[in-house]
């Protein structure tokens, strides 16, 4: 891992001295969250992220090309409990110790080629590698995972992204984007003592339509973004359902009330159709969401927020919600 962070850290640095950098933000800080299940008390989980590290570090190569660079840090501890208490001989935290990074190249199309700015075609190659430890007192070692995924986007973007109000982090956009989607996951290897390299063949492959419409009013300090999104999975084995189609509709909504507070809700409804029925005799299940955030920003670059939300599971009669509740910081550097 370390070896890995210094290499893309030379790579950043040589590439940053003949081009033009566009973002160079970090942020990191904490965040906790519990999340239980109306219906079954087994499934509650507490959760705390401390610390995290965020990096994004974006550059333009001349006017086509532009490099991204979004690597992340961090240390995770979670629990399951029932009824607020763990389980005989799981009465501790599992950790998480990992490392992601998402480098993409962005090709913009000349506007002689194509007659409008906006197209592009997009290219990412996300990597993870984490060492876990299980929440069973006296575990056995750590597990090491390590995932490597490769996506591909082509399509239309004319959106202002990143855009300044009230509050003082760039929260907001303007516009429209629509855009084909290609994801696989390439490689998952899982390491221990009694298993040193193995790989998994079932990972599932995803092709799609994605598009999204941001609404910015400046005088109201506020914008909705609606966004849809298609994708089919390619690979009959990966779950007993066989290939399923996923459809994800979604309405977000922010508002900048004051220069320190920012409030927000989004809303969400997931259609997902299967190949066959599975064990439980379904063929299609449907989701709800709905969350609630605000954030508070004693100074510029400091953050204070809280989140709620709800989810359920629509196909059910017998369904119960779910609750999820965060609260967390985090401070940016530029």
């Amino acid at each position: 891992m370390r070896k890995s962070v210094v290499i893309i850290a030379v790579f950043l640095f040589s590439v940053s001295m003949f081009a033009g950098i566009t973002k160079n933000e970090l942020v990191g800080g904490v965040k906790y969250f519990y999340n239980f299940d109306a219906g079954d008390p087994s499934n509650e989980l507490t959760n705390v992220n401390i610390p995290y590290v965020d990096y994004k570090f974006e550059i333009m190569l001349g006017k086509l090309f532009k490099i991204y660079a979004h690597p992340s840090i961090g240390y995770k501890m979670y629990k399951v409990t029932v009824d607020g208490e763990a389980p005989i001989g799981y009465d501790r935290y599992a950790t998480e110790f990992y490392f992601s990074v998402k480098p993409m190249l962005k090709f913009y199309f000349p506007k002689q080629l194509l007659t409008m700015d906006g197209f592009f075609a997009k290219g990412a190659l996300p990597i993870y590698s984490g060492s876990i430890s299980p929440q069973k007192e006296n575990p056995a070692p750590a597990e090491h995972i390590r995932t490597v995924d490769i996506s591909f986007n082509l399509g239309y973007d004319n959106r202002k992204i990143d855009q300044h109000l009230l509050t003082p982090w760039d929260s907001f956009e303007q516009g429209w984007a629509a855009y084909l989607t290609y994801d696989e996951h390439l490689i998952k290897t899982v390491s221990d003592p009694e298993e040193s390299n193995a790989y998994l063949t079932t990972e599932p492959r995803f092709m799609g339509i994605s598009g999204c419409y941001s609404h910015l009013v400046k005088k109201e300090n506020m914008m909705v973004k609606m966004s849809l999104d298609y994708l089919y999975q390619l690979n009959p084995d990966w779950s007993e359902g066989g290939k399923d189609t996923t459809i994800d509709l979604g309405v977000l909504f922010a508002y900048d009330i004051i220069k320190e507070v920012n409030a927000g809700a989004n809303l969400g409804f997931r259609v997902k159709e299967l190949e066959m029925t599975d064990a439980f005799g379904y063929g299609s299940y449907n989701y709800f969401v709905f969350g609630a955030h605000g954030h508070y920003y004693p100074l510029p670059l400091f953050d204070v927020y809280g989140a709620f939300e709800l989810d359920m599971d629509l196909t059910s009669d017998t369904a119960e919600p779910n609750f999820k509740f965060e609260v967390g910081g985090a401070v940016m550097f530029k």
